[in-house]
């Protein structure tokens, strides 16, 4: 079992040394460092104007769920980790080298490693350079800074400055922002993992890598559509049926008892459905077919 784990540590270790000569790893990147910057320049702009601060913990205010008519970072966010896993199970020059050192099951549970990994990393990349970008009008106390105090009083205030960022007010209200901080981190990092064991998973069945990616992003589009129809109370039982929902803490009943969703149960759920997806990944690879998907031109 020792021997097993450090095979699979190993081979994720390996998956991001990969990265290096991945472009598509690197335009993921910076493509998502484009739309940040293009969604909160306008706090800046706004601290600057009028000298006020704000916070640097934003994961909250970029993860907030919105409609089909305004504020898209979050699917726009949720899009790039679909790109940063399009490629799975993740085929390289390596990986018949390493699928016969390692075996099957050390170089599964390595490659699921990896998307856990992968998951939290792009997740703290958002993190760390959304709050490098709004540093020079950064709050030093733990407070979410005059600039979305002048924004929760106003509403208006900020339309000229971040028309396209959806603010949480009940998140603001109820929540210091570094506990908001870091119950979107884990609620989003699990949210990205479930869409890259998705894609592995539906890629192994079908043996191709489109019907994966064309799910993880059904998935995504989705969330804006039932966020329209599920904005009256009558329909909020919508989002219970929705993982790319959880992640946004603006919907859970820790900032309101009127929330649809539990903390709690949000996260059981997200890793229930991370086990199923193991599950499943671990029948399939027990197909003699599924290693054509590896090693395919």
């Amino acid at each position: 079992m020792g021997t097993l784990c450090k095979t699979s540590l190993l081979i994720a270790y390996e998956s991001f040394l990969e990265w290096k000569k991945d472009y598509r790893i690197w335009i993921v990147f910076a493509l998502t460092g484009i739309i940040l910057i293009r969604y909160l320049y306008g706090i800046d702009l706004y601290g600057f104007q009028y000298h006020t601060k704000v916070t640097p913990f934003l994961l909250p205010l970029l993860f907030t769920d919105s409609d089909v008519a305004n504020g898209l970072v979050k699917m726009l966010l949720l899009l790039g980790c679909i790109c940063l896993f399009s490629n799975a199970p993740f085929s390289s020059e390596i990986a018949r080298y390493q699928l016969i050192r390692s075996g099957k099951r050390a170089w599964r549970m390595g490659k699921s490693l990896y998307i856990w990994a992968a998951s939290f990393v792009y997740i703290g990349f958002i993190a760390l350079f959304a709050g490098l970008f709004v540093l020079p009008t950064a709050a030093t106390n733990d407070l979410w800074g005059s600039t979305l105090k002048d924004w929760l009083t106003d509403r208006t205030a900020w339309w000229p400055y971040a028309d396209q960022l959806v603010i949480p007010f009940d998140v603001i209200r109820t929540l210091r922002p570094a506990g908001a901080q870091l119950l979107t981190f884990f609620s989003a990092g699990l949210t990205v993992c479930i869409l890259g064991h998705l894609i592995y998973l539906v890629n192994l069945l079908t043996l191709s890598r489109f019907w994966g990616v064309g799910c993880a992003t059904m998935l995504v589009m989705i969330d804006p559509v039932i966020h329209y129809f599920a904005y009256t109370w009558l329909q909020r039982w919508m989002y219970i049926f929705n993982p790319i929902s959880w992640c946004s803490i603006e919907l859970w009943s820790v900032v309101g008892s009127g929330k649809p969703l539990v903390g709690r149960n949000v996260m059981a759920a997200d890793l229930m459905i991370l086990f199923l997806l193991n599950v499943g990944i671990e029948l399939v690879w027990r197909r003699e077919r599924t290693m054509n998907i590896i090693f395919e031109e």
